[in-house]
Protein backbone atom coordinates (compact mmCIF):
# COMPACT_ATOMS: atom_id res chain seq x y z
CA UNK A 1 0.00 0.00 0.00
CA UNK A 2 0.96 3.53 -0.11
CA UNK A 3 2.81 5.14 2.64
CA UNK A 4 1.51 8.09 4.61
CA UNK A 5 4.20 10.27 3.12
CA UNK A 6 3.00 9.49 -0.34
CA UNK A 7 -0.55 10.29 0.72
CA UNK A 8 0.60 13.58 2.21
CA UNK A 9 2.50 14.48 -0.89
CA UNK A 10 -0.45 13.57 -3.03
CA UNK A 11 -2.70 15.61 -0.81
CA UNK A 12 -0.25 18.55 -0.95
CA UNK A 13 -0.09 18.28 -4.74
CA UNK A 14 -3.86 18.13 -4.89
CA UNK A 15 -4.19 21.18 -2.61
CA UNK A 16 -1.63 23.07 -4.69
CA UNK A 17 -3.48 22.11 -7.83
CA UNK A 18 -6.78 23.17 -6.21
CA UNK A 19 -5.43 26.56 -5.16
CA UNK A 20 -3.90 27.03 -8.62
CA UNK A 21 -7.24 26.19 -10.25
CA UNK A 22 -9.10 28.49 -7.82
CA UNK A 23 -6.75 31.37 -8.71
CA UNK A 24 -7.28 30.69 -12.40
CA UNK A 25 -11.01 30.54 -11.79
CA UNK A 26 -10.96 33.93 -9.95
CA UNK A 27 -8.89 35.47 -12.75
CA UNK A 28 -11.26 34.07 -15.38
CA UNK A 29 -14.26 35.25 -13.35
CA UNK A 30 -12.78 38.77 -13.13
CA UNK A 31 -12.07 38.72 -16.89
CA UNK A 32 -15.61 37.51 -17.60
CA UNK A 33 -17.13 40.25 -15.42
CA UNK A 34 -14.93 42.89 -17.14
CA UNK A 35 -15.95 41.67 -20.58
CA UNK A 36 -19.60 41.47 -19.54
CA UNK A 37 -19.57 44.99 -18.06
CA UNK A 38 -17.86 46.45 -21.13
CA UNK A 39 -20.20 44.65 -23.54
CA UNK A 40 -23.35 45.45 -21.53
CA UNK A 41 -23.92 49.00 -22.97
CA UNK A 42 -23.33 47.74 -26.49
CA UNK A 43 -25.77 44.90 -25.96
CA UNK A 44 -28.33 47.35 -24.54
CA UNK A 45 -27.96 49.62 -27.57
CA UNK A 46 -28.23 46.66 -29.92
CA UNK A 47 -31.29 45.37 -28.08
CA UNK A 48 -32.92 48.80 -28.40
CA UNK A 49 -32.09 48.90 -32.10
CA UNK A 50 -33.52 45.41 -32.55
CA UNK A 51 -36.71 46.44 -30.71
CA UNK A 52 -37.15 49.58 -32.79
CA UNK A 53 -36.48 47.69 -36.02
CA UNK A 54 -38.97 45.00 -35.00
CA UNK A 55 -41.58 47.69 -34.32
CA UNK A 56 -40.82 49.29 -37.66
CA UNK A 57 -41.11 45.92 -39.40
CA UNK A 58 -44.48 45.33 -37.75
CA UNK A 59 -45.68 48.78 -38.89
CA UNK A 60 -44.47 48.17 -42.44
CA UNK A 61 -46.11 44.76 -42.56
CA UNK A 62 -49.37 46.30 -41.29
CA UNK A 63 -49.20 49.02 -43.92
CA UNK A 64 -48.42 46.42 -46.58
CA UNK A 65 -51.44 44.35 -45.56
CA UNK A 66 -53.58 47.49 -45.62
CA UNK A 67 -52.38 48.53 -49.06
CA UNK A 68 -53.07 45.06 -50.41
CA UNK A 69 -56.56 45.01 -48.96
CA UNK A 70 -59.39 44.94 -51.47
CA UNK A 71 -60.96 48.17 -50.23
CA UNK A 72 -57.68 50.05 -50.75
CA UNK A 73 -57.22 48.46 -54.15
CA UNK A 74 -60.72 49.57 -55.10
CA UNK A 75 -60.03 53.07 -53.78
CA UNK A 76 -56.81 53.18 -55.77
CA UNK A 77 -58.64 52.08 -58.91
CA UNK A 78 -61.31 54.76 -58.38
CA UNK A 79 -58.66 57.40 -57.77
CA UNK A 80 -56.78 56.30 -60.87
CA UNK A 81 -59.97 56.58 -62.94
CA UNK A 82 -60.67 60.02 -61.49
CA UNK A 83 -57.14 61.11 -62.34
CA UNK A 84 -57.49 59.83 -65.89
CA UNK A 85 -60.82 61.63 -66.25
CA UNK A 86 -59.39 64.83 -64.83
CA UNK A 87 -56.36 64.63 -67.10
CA UNK A 88 -58.63 64.21 -70.13
CA UNK A 89 -60.69 67.19 -68.99
CA UNK A 90 -57.49 69.15 -68.49
CA UNK A 91 -56.37 68.33 -72.04
CA UNK A 92 -59.78 69.37 -73.40
CA UNK A 93 -59.72 72.60 -71.42
CA UNK A 94 -56.17 73.30 -72.54
CA UNK A 95 -57.18 72.90 -76.17
CA UNK A 96 -60.21 75.16 -75.57
CA UNK A 97 -57.94 77.76 -73.99
CA UNK A 98 -55.60 77.59 -77.00
CA UNK A 99 -58.55 78.07 -79.34
CA UNK A 100 -59.83 81.02 -77.32
CA UNK A 101 -56.39 82.58 -77.28
CA UNK A 102 -56.18 82.21 -81.04
CA UNK A 103 -59.61 83.84 -81.35
CA UNK A 104 -58.51 86.69 -79.09
CA UNK A 105 -55.36 87.21 -81.17
CA UNK A 106 -57.44 87.28 -84.32
CA UNK A 107 -59.88 89.76 -82.80
CA UNK A 108 -57.02 91.96 -81.61
CA UNK A 109 -55.54 91.87 -85.10
CA UNK A 110 -58.89 92.83 -86.65
CA UNK A 111 -59.34 95.60 -84.10
CA UNK A 112 -55.93 97.03 -84.95
CA UNK A 113 -56.76 96.91 -88.65
CA UNK A 114 -60.02 98.74 -88.05
CA UNK A 115 -58.23 101.35 -85.97
CA UNK A 116 -55.66 101.82 -88.76
CA UNK A 117 -58.47 102.25 -91.29
CA UNK A 118 -60.14 104.81 -89.04
CA UNK A 119 -56.90 106.75 -88.71
CA UNK A 120 -56.37 106.57 -92.48
CA UNK A 121 -59.87 107.84 -93.20
CA UNK A 122 -59.48 110.66 -90.72
CA UNK A 123 -56.18 111.60 -92.27
CA UNK A 124 -57.75 111.74 -95.75
CA UNK A 125 -60.27 114.22 -94.49
CA UNK A 126 -63.29 112.90 -96.36
CA UNK A 127 -66.30 115.21 -96.50
CA UNK A 128 -68.32 115.95 -93.39
CA UNK A 129 -71.30 113.78 -94.30
CA UNK A 130 -69.19 110.93 -95.54
CA UNK A 131 -67.02 111.30 -92.46
CA UNK A 132 -70.07 111.28 -90.20
CA UNK A 133 -71.57 108.24 -91.96
CA UNK A 134 -68.17 106.52 -91.91
CA UNK A 135 -67.79 107.35 -88.24
CA UNK A 136 -71.20 105.87 -87.47
CA UNK A 137 -70.45 102.70 -89.39
CA UNK A 138 -66.98 102.52 -87.86
CA UNK A 139 -68.45 103.02 -84.40
CA UNK A 140 -70.93 100.23 -84.95
CA UNK A 141 -68.17 97.99 -86.26
CA UNK A 142 -66.00 98.93 -83.29
CA UNK A 143 -68.82 98.30 -80.83
CA UNK A 144 -69.58 94.97 -82.50
CA UNK A 145 -65.91 94.00 -82.37
CA UNK A 146 -65.66 95.16 -78.75
CA UNK A 147 -68.73 93.09 -77.91
CA UNK A 148 -67.18 90.06 -79.59
CA UNK A 149 -63.93 90.69 -77.78
CA UNK A 150 -65.76 91.06 -74.47
CA UNK A 151 -67.66 87.81 -75.05
CA UNK A 152 -64.47 85.99 -76.03
CA UNK A 153 -62.68 87.38 -72.97
CA UNK A 154 -65.51 86.21 -70.69
CA UNK A 155 -65.40 82.74 -72.20
CA UNK A 156 -61.63 82.69 -71.91
CA UNK A 157 -61.74 83.78 -68.26
CA UNK A 158 -64.37 81.15 -67.48
CA UNK A 159 -62.31 78.42 -69.13
CA UNK A 160 -59.17 79.70 -67.45
CA UNK A 161 -60.76 79.65 -63.99
CA UNK A 162 -62.18 76.16 -64.63
CA UNK A 163 -58.73 75.06 -65.77
CA UNK A 164 -57.19 76.48 -62.60
CA UNK A 165 -59.73 74.67 -60.44
CA UNK A 166 -59.06 71.41 -62.26
CA UNK A 167 -55.32 71.83 -61.81
CA UNK A 168 -55.84 72.32 -58.09
CA UNK A 169 -58.02 69.21 -57.99
CA UNK A 170 -55.43 67.21 -59.96
CA UNK A 171 -52.65 68.39 -57.65
CA UNK A 172 -54.73 67.51 -54.59
CA UNK A 173 -55.51 64.05 -56.00
CA UNK A 174 -51.86 63.49 -56.88
CA UNK A 175 -50.84 64.45 -53.35
CA UNK A 176 -53.50 62.13 -51.94
CA UNK A 177 -52.27 59.39 -54.22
Amino acid sequence: MSSPNDDMEMEKIAEDELSKLQRQFRVMEIDRSNVTSSVQPTLRVQANIIRSLSTELDNIMTELRLTKSTSNLLDNAKTRQQLITLLKEHENCSSDVKEHRATIKELNFLLKQVQKEIKGLRAKGVGFEKDYAGTLSNQTIISQLENRLNTAMKKFNTVNSDNYAMRLEIDRLLRDR
